[in-house]
């Protein structure tokens, strides 16, 4: 029997240059090691959720999944802990990871499935692991491994060794070392800066009513918002969980029976023993007192944040507990996207913890617990554009890798994304392309990006790193924003000439939204094909001012804003009374 070679990362020393190799995913193919694979004998294995139908259905599969281990991992996590905390409690803790772990290891087992069965692979090369050694910190940590290839290799290992080691030959080889570099440690500024904020928290006392961390709003609202509230401001700051040493015992007691659960509900509930954080079991008592430790409140009415609550466990620990004992928490929008995706992991457990949660203008009928008031990063902010500047280009990368669900270009589809952008840059007028600046995604997250661009076109000019969004939105005459996220709701509430493509097929919209866009598209600022942005972009070219300031729109421009990133002029007034009431 010939071999059929399965390779499931970029790690070189798991390809095997003398056979077929099956490539799990287009992550495989780093473009900076194109001289290597591009000599292998070698396929890319299509990708399963190219059915974007069967994306949405797989969402909406796993989050009933999700739902019945939350159950049983409350039940287990009070039993070792000897707690009695509500599912709400463990939903706040240890729901952002338990979602993003399930959906990033469904799809590679999804993935080998395929290989399996349908290309009949038969042989690999596996990195000989250490269990413990992928076991993160923390959800931050967390954060960080999903996306490597040390962490999807070592996944892929134990689902190959798990279900098919009758069928795949499996030889071990050894794991490449890396020089590890020191971890990166807390200033002198820092440390400093926090002792003293602890001092001066401790001075006044602990009992504040309202606790702000990482909102996002801007440093002086977060000063008048505390007067307003009778409070002397405050500044707080968090800590990163330590690494602890694992306990096997400890996590034996983790085990579910998962005998009821389907193949994969199976598979999953033996994953995860060995991969939750140690911040949820071994560390978990210790970080619960950091809260007081640090000097937080005791007794908080209202919890206020806007991301702390996804990648901080020591906040989420607190936070859930202060929950329990009938705090409030609030949380505000941070990003774009939202409000927009017909599925979103993020989106769903933000609405699901929060009392109350702050929109940038939308809403939802089945969330009543949503206050639309407005995009802090916008109010009170004006921006003046150069028109006879450049034409800024925003670009934009996500993880070769799937990770939580939402409705965005899925691992390889990435490539995709980068056609396009090359079409529309192709598509521009000589005398446009020489104005072009590119403004690369501030991760790379292993694309190349800068490569890539060099690849096409050597002359290409990129926008420098340094520079903010803002900075680099002074020095253009048109603002180009390629992807369903922020920059565009900023670009526009702020009233900079904008035009905005991406397809339609990797970006699904909801129902109720599609009326906004389709606003935007009968006044040329909206197109679903890279051809029909650059053609845009010549038409208006010479006379950006009389096609932007046209009152038709003007208005569509206004009336998309309202709905999805609002400047409301009472905007510090509007938080101020839903943090009140919720006091109350």
């Amino acid at each position: 029997m010939s071999k059929r070679f399965l390779v499931t990362t970029s790690l070189q020393n798991t390809w095997n240059p003398e056979e077929k190799n099956y490539f799990l995913g287009e992550w495989c193919k780093l473009y900076s090691q194109s001289s290597v694979w591009e000599k292998l004998d070698y396929e890319v294995i299509p990708y399963h959720w190219e059915d974007r139908g069967k994306l949405r259905a797989d969402y909406e599969y796993i989050s009933l999944l999700y739902e019945n281990l939350l159950s049983k991992l409350s039940v287990k996590l009070n039993e070792i802990h000897g707690t009695d905390y509500s599912n709400c409690y463990w939903r706040i803790v240890i729901g952002p990871w338990l979602g993003f772990f399930l959906q990033s290891i469904f799809d590679r087992w999804s993935m080998l499935k395929i290989a399996v069965n349908e290309l009949k692979v038969n042989s690999c090369f596996l990195i000989k692991q250490n269990i413990d050694d992928h076991i993160p910190i923390d959800m931050s940590d967390f954060n960080k491994s999903y996306i490597n290839d040390s962490w999807n290799e070592a996944v892929c290992g134990q689902l190959i060794e798990l279900l098919y080691k009758d069928i795949i030959d499996i030889s071990y080889v050894k794991k490449l070392e890396k020089k590890i570099k020191p971890p990166i440690t807390s200033s002198i500024l820092s440390k400093v800066r926090n002792s003293l904020i602890k001092n001066f928290n401790k001075l006044i006392g602990k009992n504040s009513e309202y606790f702000f961390l990482s909102n996002y709003l801007p440093f002086l609202t977060n000063i008048v918002l505390q007067f307003r509230l009778d409070q002397i401001p405050r500044f707080w700051y968090s800590i990163e969980s330590e690494k602890i040493k694992i306990s096997s015992k400890l996590r034996k007691k983790l085990n579910i029976n998962g005998s009821h659960f389907d193949d994969f509900g199976k598979i999953a509930a033996k994953l995860i023993p060995n991969h939750m954080p140690s911040s949820y079991l071994e560390g978990y008592k210790g970080l619960s007192l950091l809260g007081d430790n640090l000097g937080w409140p005791k007794n908080p009415s209202v919890i206020f944040t806007s991301v702390a609550h996804e990648y901080d466990d020591v906040f989420k620990i607190w936070a859930a507990e202060k929950k329990e004992q009938q705090s409030k928490l609030i949380t505000i929008q941070h990003g774009g996207h939202m409000g927009m995706s017909p599925w979103a992991f993020y989106e769903d457990h933000q609405l699901k913890v929060s009392d109350k949660f702050i929109s940038w203008g939308w809403m939802k009928d089945e969330f009543k617990n949503i206050v639309p008031i407005g995009n802090p990063k916008t109010w009170k902010q004006k921006l003046s554009y150069d028109r006879t500047g450049a034409l800024l280009t925003i670009q934009m990368a996500l993880p070769r890798y799937s990770y939580h669900m939402y409705a965005v270009p899925v691992a390889g589809q990435w490539l995709d994304y980068f056609k396009d952008q090359k079409s529309f840059v192709r598509n521009l007028p000589e005398n446009i392309q020489k104005k072009l600046l590119l403004r690369l995604y501030r991760n790379d997250y292993g694309w190349d990006q800068k490569l890539r661009w060099k690849s096409f076109d050597p002359s290409i000019n990129f926008d420098a790193e340094s520079n903010s969004m803002y900075e680099s939105m002074k020095k253009c005459r048109l603002f180009v924003s390629s992807y369903n996220a922020t920059t565009h709701l900023e670009s526009l509430s702020m009233n900079i000439p904008t035009i905005m493509f991406w397809n339609p097929k990797h970006w699904e919209l909801l129902d109720e939204v599609r009326p906004y866009f389709d606003l935007l598209r009968s006044v040329g600022i909206f197109h679903e094909s890279p051809e029909s942005a650059a053609k845009q972009v010549a038409l208006v070219w010479d006379n950006i001012e009389s096609w932007w300031y046209d009152d038709e729109l003007q208005g569509a421009r206004k009336l998309f804003c309202k709905k999805y990133s609002s400047s409301p002029s009472n905007f510090e007034d509007q938080i101020l009374k839903c943090l009140l009431e919720l006091s109350n």
